[in-house]
């Protein structure tokens, strides 16, 4: 399922434009895509949540049931420069290698890397700084995950770069 926002704004209009796009490339019900998450504290430890409605909450982080999932998160901080916006993103994306490409025989994590990037760098409104791959990715999230094989974790940062209202 893909997650978005019924009428979004500001950031999340260029989120959810990358996140439609991602989801198309997994191409598959068994991949949830979520756009801009919130960042929830847990004893001084952040913990990925979609917010449902009414005051509720869904933890993003990996589903065995699934193929695998992604979400956006921000650090918060918003700059100016003459008439454009620059919010700092990631796309984190949590993934079970076997169940995504049962055929494939070996780990293809570069594989879906090379690709992912490759739609990421058709997004002219995000500014990519670096790719992460490994336990690095979910460093400050509360979890005792592991990207051990069949998983493998992702993580895109960089900018997006708007006019303010949309």
């Amino acid at each position: 399922m893909n997650y978005q926002k019924e009428k979004p704004k500001g950031v999340d209009v260029l989120i959810q434009k990358l996140q439609t796009k991602i989801y198309k490339y997994f191409n598959s019900d068994a991949v949830e895509g979520f756009g801009r998450i919130y960042l929830n504290d847990d004893n001084g430890k952040k913990v990925p949540e979609h917010y449902l409605s009414n005051g509720e909450y869904k933890e993003v982080l990996i589903n065995d049931r699934l193929t695998g999932n992604f979400f956006f998160f921000e650090d918060g901080l918003t700059k100016k420069s003459s008439s454009r916006l620059t919010t700092p993103v990631s796309l984190v994306i949590l993934l079970n290698l076997e169940k995504l490409s049962p055929n494939f025989k070996g780990r293809n994590d570069e594989e879906v890397k090379t690709e992912l990037y490759a739609i990421i760098e058709q997004c002219k409104y995000f500014d990519l700084t670096e790719i992460i791959k490994g336990n690095d990715v979910l460093k400050e999230f509360k979890t005792d995950l592991n990207d051990m094989h069949p998983y493998f974790f992702l993580r895109f940062n960089g900018n997006m770069k708007y006019q303010g209202i949309y």
